[in-house]
């Protein structure tokens, strides 16, 4: 049920985006998300192997932010922060299978009070709506799950039927401009692209084998230790994502407002951490591509600075000439870069059980082009580069006075099933 104050916010933003509200310069607006997806596997972000063609078609006509920072290294936290433009500390969204608060705008209803047909198409069983309440504002809202995942019977979708499904909405064009989320799961563990596409981007190296205690239960392809293997598989699951995404980029076209990014990265041992995300706030975690293209939006351009995801929704706003999300602690990146820095949080306050050794206390960070400082609330420890602290470090100390709201209710028994098969929920052994 939306509260009163949400309904409020909503019926200012129809007011606003009425007749005499500037017409929209674009076709529509799309916003494709790939999961798990490092920015340095990217090319524009200097890949030499071309897992991305499509990402550097569209780095050639738009924008390229070269340093984006993701606000938190799970899935459902991040999209949620990018979709309200608030922080995950602030949401109560802080580890995947919690429900966003109805009383939080988010994107694709100002997008819908606007006029806009919304529609989403999301790959995986984290963005169902009772595992994150993304939903809102959609008026489709596409969850069909059609491939398993460690048992789990429906918990992803390639990213090949998530495009055509996409493809299929767009081509019903009533006249009216769109907003179109895409989400593509497919460079997630397992990383099983198919032999053929794999071999692709195979290279052997002189690294050793891997132990076998550090790779997650999830992650274990085969009987393989080589860690040459696991990064041409997940560079082939990036290229099969990459293929989508293009595919949704030609029906959309030129004419429509869009951005590329990721929820956050993955580990491919930085910090002791191998094929995993959500403890660490390296940049591994959190360094994700993010472009823009399309009408507003120079071409060929390559933008230095710190961006933020929760900066996408109010420059995806801008550039369509509508008027901000209510409250939203991010920034137009289309009138320049944010002043403050990009902050990030790993893993809420509690006890986790991971048995990989990797430091899995409640994190959090700020990033600025100078350094970066990490901070463990609730403990004595903290660490930065020698450059990080003064400043920044009080800079971060000040983002934790915002507040620290916690999940407002337990998961549905399935959602939980699901997280502990992947290993997000705490105290699985092995994971």
């Amino acid at each position: 049920m939306r509260t009163a104050g949400a309904s409020f916010l909503l019926a200012v933003l129809v007011a606003a985006c009425g007749p005499a509200a500037r017409p929209p310069p674009a076709a529509g607006v799309l916003l494709i998300t790939i999961d798990t997806l490092r920015a340095d596997r990217t090319e524009p972000y200097g890949h030499d192997l071309p897992t991305t063609p499509s990402l550097r078609s569209l780095a050639a006509r738009g924008t390229v932010h070269a340093r984006c920072v993701s606000q938190h290294p799970e899935t459902g936290p991040s999209l949620s922060a990018l979709m309200t433009s608030r922080y995950p500390r602030e949401t109560g969204v802080r580890e995947n299978g919690v429900v966003l608060p109805a009383e939080f705008p988010v994107l694709s209803e100002v997008f819908g009070a606007a006029g806009y047909r919304t529609a989403a198409f999301v790959s995986t069983y984290l963005l169902k709506p009772h595992a994150c309440g993304l939903e809102r504002g959609f008026a489709v809202y596409d969850h069909e799950m059609t491939r398993a995942n460690l048992g789990h019977r429906e918990f992803e979708r390639p990213a090949a039927e998530t495009a055509e499904r996409a493809v299929r909405w767009l081509a019903r064009d009533t006249g009216r401009p769109f907003f179109l989320w895409v989400h593509l799961y497919d460079p997630h563990g397992v990383y099983d692209p198919g032999d053929e596409v794999a071999g692709r981007f195979y290279r052997k190296s002189d690294r050793p084998p891997l132990d076998p205690g550090v790779i997650v239960a999830y992650q274990r392809f085969r009987d393989s230790l080589d860690p040459d293997g696991y990064e041409a598989r997940y560079d082939g699951e990036v290229f099969l994502a990459d293929a989508g995404a293009g595919r949704v980029l030609a029906a959309a076209g030129p004419r429509a407002i869009t951005a590329v990014t990721a929820d956050h990265g993955e580990g491919f041992g930085e910090d002791g951490y191998w094929y995993r995300h959500g403890s660490l706030l390296n940049d591994a975690a959190v360094h994700v591509p993010l472009l823009f293209a399309g009408p507003g939006v120079p071409a060929g351009e390559r933008r230095a600075g710190v961006a933020r995801l929760i900066d996408v929704g109010p420059t995806l706003l801008d550039l369509a000439g509508l008027p901000p999300l209510p409250f939203a602690r991010g920034v137009s990146l289309a009138r320049g870069n944010p002043e403050e820095p990009a902050f990030s949080e790993a893993r809420r306050l509690g006890g986790v059980a991971d048995r990989t050794g990797v430091d899995t206390r409640y994190k959090v960070s700020a990033r600025t082009t100078e350094g970066t400082v990490v901070l463990f609330p609730g403990s004595d420890g903290d660490a930065g580069g020698p450059e990080s602290g003064g400043e920044l470090d009080a800079a971060l100390r000040r983002w934790l006075l915002i507040g620290d709201r916690l999940p407002g209710r337990e998961r549905p028994p399935d959602v939980g099933e699901a997280m502990r098969g992947l290993g997000y929920l705490r105290g699985v052994d092995g994971k």
